[in-house]
């Protein structure tokens, strides 16, 4: 894809994923938005080249004659189950890795949270972050939020704005405990984002005590 992206993950975090010692929900953040960028999936090929020298210039150590077989063989044992068919509903023009996530669920399952944000949790297998499509009306304006951990969000469709900047297809950002911001859908159409949240947002007043029940993590 040529789509122009303007927010990216940082240096270190796309050396980690090319290392394969990055954790697995932010390495799924950072491969949706591979998805869209030109410039990263370049720079992420340049560090896969750069590992595979350094690794071909070490010793080489023995192994069994029959560890090529029990490797193969613990490769097919691990393929994944078919996906099961998606409801029309499915995200087909979102980036492969969301379409199997939204598959699994059997079409995403949207819930109200407020009159402008839909959220649509996702099924990922671990137990540290909550992954989901968050959906924002036109126009729609969210509650101004902070937040208590990291959360990773890509821009699927649509955009959105907040304090920092103007989010489009395919950019990339890191919240962080203590940061707090108040997204808007933009006026002339929806906006989806793929997101992932390590703990609950906190909504100052009333109305944060009120959707507290709401706010809940769900990590799947």
């Amino acid at each position: 894809m040529n789509t122009p992206v303007s927010h990216h993950p940082k240096e270190e975090m796309l050396l980690e994923f090319s290392a394969g010692t990055l954790e697995s929900v932010p390495s799924m953040c950072v491969s949706v938005h591979l998805h869209f960028c030109e410039r990263c999936r370049a720079r992420v090929s340049q560090l896969n080249e750069l590992g595979a020298e350094i690794f071909a210039d070490q010793n080489s150590i023995s192994v069994n004659d029959d560890a090529l077989d029990k490797l193969f063989a613990r490769i097919d044992g691990e393929q994944p189950a078919p996906l099961a068919p998606t409801n029309q509903d499915d995200g087909s023009g979102f980036p492969q890795l969301v379409q199997k996530l939204i598959a699994k669920t059997n079409g995403p399952k949207w819930k109200k949270l407020t009159s402008s944000l839909d959220v649509a949790r996702l099924v990922t297998g671990q137990e540290k972050f909550e992954v989901a499509l968050h959906r924002i009306c036109a126009g729609g304006k969210t509650y101004n939020h902070n937040h208590s951990g990291k959360e990773y969000t890509v821009v699927l469709s649509g955009s959105f704005s907040d304090e920092d900047g103007i989010y489009k297809p395919g950019d990339f950002l890191v919240r962080r405990a203590g940061e707090s911001h108040q997204p808007m859908g933009a006026k002339n159409g929806e906006c989806i984002c793929f997101s992932a949240l390590e703990s609950p947002i906190r909504i100052p007043g009333v109305v944060g005590w009120l959707m507290r029940p709401l706010l809940g993590l769900h990590p799947a």
